[in-house]
């Protein structure tokens, strides 16, 4: 039994709020100003380097979340005749001039 997909867009607000926004730069120049006297540029690297590390798990995450959907994704049904496959025209697919098709309006 194969689950409902839930819906693309969460619902919800896609936008933080004004209080958000403010804590969070002003974390983020707290502890810039904390580890620049402390240990300098080389420590606010370290300190991004660290805070980073999950990143790549999370995408070999997504990765493998997509193969499995692409894997478990039904294969379209093969048929007798594609439609504008090459060198499969018949009779009734050629190109006619507008003014020999009956329900053609004429350019202008």
């Amino acid at each position: 039994m194969r689950a409902e997909p839930r819906h693309a867009v969460l619902p919800g607000r896609h936008d933080p709020g004004r209080l958000v926004v403010l804590l969070r730069g002003a974390l983020t120049g707290l502890i810039a100003a904390v580890l620049l006297p402390a240990g300098g540029l080389e420590a606010v690297k370290q300190v991004a380097v660290i805070a980073a590390f999950p990143f790549p798990f999370v995408v070999i995450g997504l990765c493998v979340s997509l193969v499995e959907t692409l894997r478990a994704e039904p294969a379209p049904a093969p048929s007798a005749k594609r439609e504008g496959a090459a060198g499969e025209s018949g009779p009734d697919d050629e190109v006619r001039p507008a003014e020999v098709m009956p329900d053609s309006q004429p350019a202008g």
